[in-house]
């Protein structure tokens, strides 16, 4: 099973939420929309999922996220605009 590497910053969501942005389409790649994933971010893993939440990249593509919580969040020593190293893969 293929495993996806990149750096992402860490964006603000709504209330005191955060995200990542998959730089991939996701349709394409896993042939859904909604994927459950298992993720390592800066060493910590943990499961998740990669889905739409409307986000543009900066080319104007619609991406899909990752949200990440305020507990991976600490456990990393990361917040909203740091940048991660990301390894995900499909569950």
């Amino acid at each position: 099973m293929r495993v996806y590497g990149f750096d992402a910053v860490i964006h603000r969501g709504s209330s005191d939420s955060a995200y990542i942005i998959f730089p991939h389409d996701v349709k394409a790649e896993f042939g859904k929309s909604r994927v459950d994933v298992e993720a390592t971010i800066n060493g910590e893993r943990f499961i998740g999922s990669l889905y739409n939440m409307g986000v543009i990249d900066e080319n104007g593509n619609m991406r899909c996220v990752l949200i990440i919580t305020k507990g991976v969040r600490r456990k990393i020593g990361k917040t909203i605009g740091d940048v991660v190293n990301i390894k995900i893969k499909q569950l």
